[in-house]
């Protein structure tokens, strides 16, 4: 992501509906994991709206590799610590603390995501939990993604292999905003069709009418009862279909050795040049 984008980001993540009612939900999946005043890293926190949220409960941190994206954060949320670098520029002390982790649409932002979360899970204590989202679909791809510099859309099965063989308990793995999936593959498929977003700066991002913000946001933020129910069930009654992907992950016992992809992970990332994906 660029300046543009994530200006973008910082005019819309406190109001807009998506945004909100995700917090919502991950902050009621956060507190099935852990009591309040549990140490909570954010990694990938951008512009910071999602970490100034958790540190209301949770004594948070948030750490970005862009420059911009931090000095952004600090601006707008000075009650939070944010730093500038990656997971291996986390203090060891810290990481011993942290008992909740979250990585949220992160992992379609990097060529190598297994790399990246064997990184993050080497630095990580036994017990610690894990909350990845990522953007759900490859038939869901569109400008937006372009725009956002995403690498690739996930399925179910082609996350699951960024966890494969490690020490990891997967306790869930659900789509979610799965109640307004229907007509964000409309809009998707249209803006697709045009190669043209339907919002600012080359993305889907625009405040609607204060109504219309109001019931998505509603709508969306009720699945949150049903993702929870699901995480206590061990993972049964999730969303079989949605807009993203959600994962609920528990560091087990064992080495983690950091790879990066192996034969049996697809090269599925998108090439900007052809504009299409690798393994098309």
């Amino acid at each position: 992501m660029d300046a543009a984008q994530f200006e973008t980001h910082a005019a819309h993540e406190q109001k807009h509906w998506w945004f909100v009612a995700r917090r919502q939900i991950l902050s009621q999946v956060l507190l099935e994991l852990a009591p309040p005043g549990s140490p909570l890293l954010d990694v990938g926190c951008g512009t910071g709206a999602n970490a100034a949220w958790f540190a209301e409960q949770f004594p948070t941190t948030g750490i970005d590799v862009s420059r911009y994206a931090i000095e952004l954060a600090r601006q707008r949320f000075p009650q939070v610590r944010f730093a500038c670098g990656t997971i291996e520029d986390i203090e060891p002390e810290t990481c011993q603390q942290i008992r909740l982790v979250t990585l949220l649409d992160v992992l379609e932002h990097v060529p190598d995501d297994l790399q990246v979360f064997s990184q993050l899970l080497s630095r990580i204590t036994l017990g610690t939990h894990v909350v990845v989202t990522v953007p759900a679909g490859k038939d869901l791809w569109s400008p937006h993604d372009q725009a956002l510099g995403h690498y690739r859309r996930y399925s179910a099965e082609r996350l699951s292999l960024v966890w494969k063989g490690l020490p990891v308990e997967c306790r869930l793995l659900t789509h979610f905003n799965a109640r307004l999936y229907g007509p964000i593959r409309l809009v998707r498929s249209l803006t697709r069709k045009r190669q043209q977003s339907a919002g600012h700066q080359g993305t889907d991002l625009a405040l609607p009418p204060k109504p219309i913000n109001a019931a998505l946001r509603y709508c969306f933020a009720g699945e949150a009862k049903r993702i929870v129910r699901s995480l206590q069930r061990g993972g049964a009654g999730g969303y079989a279909h949605g807009v993203s992907l959600l994962a609920v992950l528990k560091r087990t016992e064992g080495e983690v050795r950091v790879r990066t992809r192996s034969p049996e992970v697809p090269g599925d990332y998108y090439d900007p040049i052809t504009k299409r994906y690798l393994e098309d």
